[in-house]
């Protein structure tokens, strides 16, 4: 048996496909996987023997915090009550028959434009692309397309969350924050809102300021810890839980931005769409290497100390979905 499982976790691994994910032969045994003929397995068999393994991770996180609701009309009941910005933030393809979470800063923004031409609401699109946002917003978000309060809208919601194929994309949650950070608050002169909000981020973090300025990493850092309701921040930044319902929507697959080329894979022969209409493999190694390298740098200039208050904020989100700890946080004072 555990050589069985070993030439399974070696196959794994060498399809690129585990991403941060914690893995060894104590966990896998927990997570039972077809491991007799694991040599034989063909690559879509590896992607979802991988994606089954998160999905168990997931289920059972949720049980035992007991997150899970009796039923989905116990959901759907909670979701009712919150406004649009709480709800999950689910765009959907009637043609692909598919329901996809959007996490920004996850590559999925390929995502959104290929529902858009699914569907018939735009044309001539090569990744990568433009982020077309405001057209899936009209088009595809969800609750803009079916009014909550209305009768007929809980039969077609529940129904397509029954019957359609379902996604989310994941990504280590602090590497998302550098992400987040570098693109939409930093430097980010082509979009006046973010601009207006990293400006109001470095007053309302540095009062002793007296010019306008764009927030620093540690005043961005500082004032996500300041805020006590994690479910109202920006999208961007919002954890995967606020933003999902993962524990309360049953993913039919869990990607990752570390793997999402491979995992497009598996999703696309679900769907019946050709991977490269998404993703583009050219350049995507390179790209992770220079964000790992980013995602040290910009923490290595903050303390111990907010290094682990900031890992804590988010802590769930590592749990929730399997991601390894960061190697640079004070483990003695994680919560």
């Amino acid at each position: 048996m555990e050589k069985g499982i070993s030439t399974l976790l070696a196959s794994l691994l060498l399809f690129g496909t585990l991403g941060y994910i914690t893995l060894n032969t104590v966990e896998i045994k927990k997570y039972p996987l077809p491991w007799t003929y694991a040599h034989r397995l063909t690559e879509l068999e590896l992607l979802e023997a991988t994606n089954n393994i998160r999905k168990e991770h997931l289920k059972r996180y949720c049980q035992n915090h007991r997150k899970m609701e009796a039923s989905i009309n116990d959901t759907y009941a909670r979701w009712l009550k919150m406004r649009h910005y709480q709800k999950p933030r689910i765009f959907f393809s009637d043609s692909a028959k598919l329901l996809f979470c959007d996490t920004p800063k996850c590559g999925t923004t390929q995502w959104r434009n290929l529902m858009l031409i699914l569907d018939g609401h735009l044309e001539g699109y090569e990744a990568p692309a433009t982020d077309y946002f405001d057209l899936a917003w009209k088009h595809s978000f969800l609750w803009l397309q079916f009014n909550p309060l209305k009768t007929d809208s809980k039969a077609n919601i529940t129904g397509m969350m029954q019957n359609y194929y379902k996604i989310m994309t994941t990504r280590e949650p602090l590497e998302r924050l550098v992400s987040a950070y570098r693109d939409k608050l930093e430097s980010n002169k082509n979009n006046t809102y973010y601009v207006t909000v990293s400006k109001r981020i470095h007053k309302t973090m540095n009062r002793k300021s007296k010019t306008p300025a764009l927030a620093t990493f540690e005043e961005f850092i500082d004032y996500i810890l300041s805020r006590r309701h994690p479910s109202l921040l920006d999208p961007h930044w919002k954890p995967y839980s606020a933003l999902c319902d993962p524990c309360n929507i049953d993913y039919d697959y869990i990607a990752r931005m570390e793997t999402v080329y491979d995992d497009a894979t598996y999703i696309t022969s679900k769907i019946g769409v050709a991977r490269d209409r998404i993703y583009n493999r050219t350049g995507m190694e390179h790209l992770q290497q220079k964000r790992i390298k980013l995602y040290h740098e910009y923490f290595g200039n903050l303390s111990l100390s907010k290094r682990t208050a900031i890992f804590n904020y988010y802590k769930t989100q590592y749990d929730m979905f399997g991601y390894q700890y960061p190697t640079f946080i004070n483990m003695s004072a994680v919560r």
